[in-house]
């Protein structure tokens, strides 16, 4: 009995990875919302453009832009999914509609030549890998 119980929790991150019962638009809905808070803010910092943001959460558009990846990388910071050196914070990411841990932890670790393409990069990669 003592193996059954090991074995499901071993498969228990594994499934957290699989339950998401959102289609990607209604996801980055949802991570929209979360980020309404702070997406004037950042986008003033970094210049990105309004409809780079909107595209993104409406057609999953991820431009290779500075200000786009900067615009990131101040997201992550304000919400506390991104460490300042860029580095993955864990105790940010489940707030976000079909992100789980074991997801942000297999994007880990990110290298890039600074914070702004490493938070792109994160990005890329939880988006690339999530529940399809």
């Amino acid at each position: 009995m003592k193996q059954i119980y090991g074995l499901l929790l071993l498969l228990l991150p594994a499934h957290d990875c699989f339950t998401c019962n959102m289609t990607g638009y209604e996801m980055r809905q949802q991570w929209k919302g979360i980020e309404a808070p702070i997406e004037q803010d950042c986008i003033r910092k970094t210049g990105v453009k309004q409809e780079t943001v909107d595209a993104f959460y409406d057609h999953e558009a991820m431009p290779n832009e500075r200000a786009w990846k900067c615009f990131i990388e101040c997201s992550g910071l304000r919400e506390h999914f991104l460490s300042l050196t860029g580095d993955v914070d864990l105790s940010g990411v489940e707030k976000y509609a079909c992100v789980t841990v074991p997801l942000a932890q297999s994007c880990e670790p990110v290298h890039g030549p600074d914070p702004c393409e490493r938070a792109y990069l994160f990005l890329t990669c939880m988006i690339d890998n999530l529940p399809k």
